[in-house]
């Protein structure tokens, strides 16, 4: 090539690179809403409309209002990932004042029900989780994950290294929202009680020697184990319990588990005046109302270190509520591993400066026969965990022994038949204990979730799309020109956009085609495996049922050449870059989004960028961190790859220029 047109083309390139500088670092659109009306934020003001996200549950009955509240996510803020409805909460309530099991299990049904019909969530599939390991690898329980990986036997192995699609985020787990915190947390941390099996009658002790509870199930006592000390060397008290507890029921807390956590046990001032030291092993509690999950939500918490912050003045909750809001959540926060201490059989030792390789050692003190009797001892040295996204280059390291383990989340249904051919490898494959959904962004001014989404940041977004100039004000169901522009209507409406979305999922296709059969389709959230689980028929794919709701609530008709003056909407999907399979389902349900006159587009998001966006109190995310943090692009790694490209056109022109003299 000629010298001269190189040097254009090194030019054009750092020019490039220059101006994408400056567009990823642009800040995406000034937020409509006020400081204090942030939850909720639409995709163009740095939230999301909807989201491609996977949820995993311990126990076959948990506490459904950790998922359907409206006190549920975010903790500070409004919940718009799933709804505010004044008659779920009711439900949820009645559902966890009910002693009776078996009455409990029947309204769990009428739960589905509503979840159902008002299409709360768009339940995808409930996955076939592949895990693949090298075959000498005992111990692994697919239902407990991460608990059993400080517990498998490796002979002859004293490192284990496994692979999963994400890397660690925070360095706290109350205020981890990442499953892929869980694996560097698990064999660290530990709560007073965990699941022994899949069947949630079946917790045994971990740091608790025995807990009981009145006739009423009001007031509980627990004992802790004697002896058991953290990783600095400090004894677990009864302090350290409070302590925990206590920096999830802040009132600055920005704990994911701060809502259930206080519906359950409740607020702090309760939780100080109701939490009995007896002595440093021993303490009673007296609940403010019947809660039938006591063991697993609250004594299955993982317990902090009082210490490692401090020795805060338990007695003092303004210093409490202090400390809560400076654990600033998912990746807002300051890195510090010199705080994960735990008491369990691993210590936290590193982490890479990105996070991607995370080294846990043996704790050579554990005393398995006090703590986990009921699972192996520890016996492998080392535990690393390494990000690889890929799946494809996950299992080829796997066969060249350069790992020994890769999760289910990285997505490996592709590869079975690879991985059982390697006489060195095996595979264990079950049901996963949870879901995967398409959530909608609910205070959304489109199909927001109900009447009440009038009182969000978007109300006259939301009133006026129906309203005489509006896009909808021709709706059969709530248009103005129609003489419906009432709020209840306009909930009608937004109900049907969410069912026609819902006919518009191509659940087949992704379980038969993404998954290789690996998955069931499920139409609700609560799992087969669920007492009171209600057989609820999913609805099948139809783009013609879709079109005619859509058509009746927008208004928006084809001409007599069967096409649309304009699309009924416009949706900016959001999917993880961290899992394979998901990044599939969006591309493929925005396909069909597309062939329904739906404006869909999909950004894929690194889980830094994405969950500041979706999980934290938004309140909690400046405005600075918003311009940096809702760019679709990562600004370091533009530089980094154009700089490389101009980096090797120059290269490229100077061999040239030399070849030619």
């Amino acid at each position: 090539m000629n010298p001269k047109k190189m040097k254009k083309i090194g030019l054009l390139v750092l020019f490039m690179f220059v101006v994408s500088s400056f567009v990823s670092l642009a800040p995406i659109s000034p937020a409509k809403a006020q400081a204090d009306e942030k939850s909720g934020a639409i995709w163009a003001d740095g939230g999301f409309d909807g989201l491609f996200v996977g949820w995993g549950i311990e126990d076959v009955t948990p506490d459904p209002s950790s998922w359907f509240s409206s006190s549920a996510w975010v903790p500070q803020g409004d919940n718009y990932i799933f709804l505010a409805d004044d008659t779920m909460d009711q439900l949820i309530n009645d559902y966890l004042s009910e002693p009776d099991a078996t009455k409990r299990a029947q309204k769990l049904g009428e739960i589905q029900d509503r979840i159902f019909n008002e299409v709360y969530k768009h339940i995808i599939v409930q996955p076939q989780g592949v895990f693949a390991m090298h075959k000498d690898i005992n111990g692994f329980d697919n239902f407990l994950i991460q608990r059993s990986i400080g517990h498998l036997t490796f002979p002859g192995h004293d490192t284990l290294i496994i692979a999963q699609p994400g890397d660690l985020q925070d360095s706290n787990p109350l205020v981890a929202g990442s499953y892929y915190d869980w694996y560097a947390f698990a064999p660290v941390y530990q709560p007073l009680a965990a699941p022994k099996s899949k069947d949630n009658t079946s917790f045994v002790g971990v740091l608790a020697e025995s807990w009981t509870s009145s006739a009423d199930g009001l007031n509980w006592t627990v004992k802790l184990k004697s002896g058991i000390k953290f990783h600095d060397g400090s004894d677990l008290t009864v302090d350290d319990v409070l302590f925990t507890w206590m920096l999830v029921a802040a009132n600055d807390s920005v704990s994911p588990d701060h809502a259930r956590f206080v519906d359950a046990i409740g607020d702090i001032n309760w939780l100080k005046d109701h939490f009995e030291k007896v002595d440093d092993l021993t303490f009673k509690y007296s609940l403010p109302d019947f809660y039938p999950f006591f063991v697993e939500t609250v004594l299955g918490m993982w317990v902090l270190n009082r210490e490692t912050f401090g020795n805060p003045d338990l007695n003092d909750i303004n210093a409490i509520n202090e400390l809560a809001s400076q654990l600033k959540t998912h990746g807002s926060n300051t890195f510090d591993p010199t705080k994960i201490i735990g008491t369990g059989p691993y210590k936290f030792t590193s982490a890479t400066s990105d996070r991607q390789e995370v080294t846990l050692s043996r704790n050579t003190d554990y005393d398995n026969t006090k703590i986990t009797p009921h699972m192996n001892a520890p016996t492998i040295d080392t535990i690393k965990i390494k990000t690889i996204k890929d799946p494809q280059q996950a299992v080829n390291a796997l066969k060249n022994n350069e790992i020994h383990f890769i999760d289910s989340q990285t997505g490996i249904q592709d590869f079975v038949s690879e991985i059982q051919a390697d006489p060195n490898l095996k595979t264990d494959i079950a049901l996963e204990f949870g879901f995967q959904e398409l959530g909608l962004n609910q205070l959304h001014p489109v199909w927001g979730a109900s009447a009440e989404i009038d009182r969000s940041a978007y109300k006259k977004d939301a009133v006026e799309l129906f309203s005489k100039d509006g896009r909808f004000a021709n709706s059969e169901i709530a248009g103005e020109n129609n003489g419906k522009n009432t709020p209840e209507n306009r909930a009608k409406a937004r109900k049907m956009i969410r069912e026609a979305i819902d006919y518009l999922i191509p659940r087949d296709t992704i379980k038969n085609s993404i998954m290789n059969g690996f998955a069931a389709k499920l139409a609700t959230p609560i799992i087969p495996q669920q007492l009171g689980f209600k057989n609820i028929t999913v609805r099948e794919y139809n783009k013609t049922k879709a079109l005619e709701l859509l058509e009746q609530a927008t208004g928006i008709k084809p001409d007599e050449n069967g096409e649309y003056p304009e699309p009924f909407f416009e949706i900016t999907l959001i999917a993880p870059t961290t899992n394979y399979k998901r990044t599939l389902w969006a591309s493929t349900i925005a396909y069909e989004l597309s062939r329904a006159n739906i404006k869909a587009e999909v950004q894929w998001l690194s889980w830094n960028v994405l969950i500041p966006r979706v999980f934290s109190d938004p309140k909690l995310i400046t405005e600075k961190d918003r311009i940096k943090k809702a760019s679709p692009w990562d600004p370091m790694s533009t530089m980094f790859a154009l700089f490389a490209i101009a980096a090797a056109v120059y290269v490229l022109r100077f061999r040239l220029r030399k070849q030619l003299k």
